[in-house]
């Protein structure tokens, strides 16, 4: 019977080393600790913050930005316009991460064609025309 014990009791400590390490395990800190913050969660802006558009602030509003220095201030400049801020980690003017951490306080505003603004023009005419005339 010794060795049947044995067998089972080293089954047992390999099974508790095995879901030790699993992810499942992982997952939720031990009691009485705080986990730590995700770097690829997005942090959000402080309530009442206006988001800074890359494509027209000025470098000292790029400067006020968290973890943005000169350097990214003058990349982000001189990489302009963009289509989306997602593009600021494809282009490689921002790290992965920095992007995470900054993409709920940014924006990257399109700006008005000339033919947006002749067909807003025109729409504001129309309407203020009085109904029945051409």
């Amino acid at each position: 019977m010794k060795p049947l014990q044995s067998i089972l009791t080293t089954c047992a400590a390999a099974a508790a080393m095995l879901l030790a390490g699993s992810p499942a395990a992982a997952q939720h800190p031990p009691m009485g600790t705080a986990a730590a913050p995700n770097p690829h969660v997005a942090t959000p802006p402080p309530v009442g913050v206006k988001p800074v558009d890359i494509n027209s602030a000025s470098r000292a509003d790029l400067l006020k930005l968290p973890g943005i220095g000169g350097e990214d201030a003058d990349r982000i400049i001189k990489g302009r316009p963009y289509l989306s801020k997602a593009t600021l980690v494809s282009a490689n003017i921002l790290t992965y991460d920095k992007y995470i951490a900054l993409k709920g306080r940014i924006i990257a505003m399109q700006p008005e064609t000339p033919k947006s603004k002749a067909a807003a023009k025109a729409a504001a005419k129309a309407a203020s025309k009085p109904a029945g005339k051409s």
